[in-house]
């Protein structure tokens, strides 16, 4: 996977992931970075101040692998994914519109989108064996192809806010915490209390409702 572009160089990309940059570099200036919030960090990175991106890949690098290893399946795939994505905040940071989600979440959904393009990349050329492509979605929630669609529809918060009264608390506590802060179940599980069981069935309860609120047509077919 092609990651860098050419004004980055590998010693720069170090500098970001290990907090070392001159924009921040005093110690008052740091500090203020670091205690920035997420919406304020990219207004720097916009502005190319790199040590503001080090601070955002410290706070959600984790999140964004995790992300990308659950859709890619693979440890290489999901590094360089992650890579990619601080990359493109770096470069693309002033498009984030923060009437519309919070940084959080925007960073999450870029990883999402990045992830499911890789994997339809990988797929064509044959990147994953046979056994390895097996769904792990349950029946009813429309399997891998159907979560990248909802995804995309679900881009921005206000999205799922919309849906409130169609699913049950504890289903957009799942969802929220699995699609807009890369909450792995098992995390999701420690955060909230609720037992696997519980946690998992919400997950897929509520993704399956969504399905059939977001892609009407196919709840229609997987009826007929």
């Amino acid at each position: 996977m092609s990651t860098w572009p050419i004004d980055l160089s590998q010693t720069q990309l170090a500098d970001i992931q290990e907090g070392r940059s001159a924009s921040c570099s005093g110690q008052q200036s740091s500090f203020a970075c670091a205690e920035a919030t997420d919406e304020a960090l990219l207004a720097l990175a916009a502005a190319n101040d790199r040590s503001a991106l080090s601070v955002l890949f410290r706070r959600h690098a984790t999140a964004v692998r995790a992300v990308g290893f659950r859709i890619l399946r693979d440890e290489g795939e999901a590094e360089d994914l992650r890579q990619e994505v601080f990359l493109y905040v770096l470069h693309h940071a002033g498009v984030f519109a923060p009437s519309k989600s919070t940084a959080m979440s925007w960073i999450i959904q870029m990883a999402y989108h990045r992830a499911f393009d890789r994997r339809r990349y990988l797929m064509a050329r044959r990147f994953y064996a046979s056994e390895e492509l097996e769904d792990r979605h349950p029946p009813g929630t429309g399997g891998r192809d159907h979560e990248q669609q909802i995804v995309q529809k679900i881009d921005g918060q206000e999205m799922l806010k919309r849906f409130r009264e169609d699913l049950t608390p504890e289903q957009c506590c799942v969802l929220e915490l699995f699609y807009f802060k890369g909450n792995s179940l098992r995390e999701i599980i420690e955060e909230t209390g609720m037992s696997y069981a519980s946690v998992r069935g919400h997950f897929y309860r509520g993704l399956s409702r969504l399905r059939s609120l977001l892609l009407p047509q196919s709840k229609l077919n997987h009826q007929q």
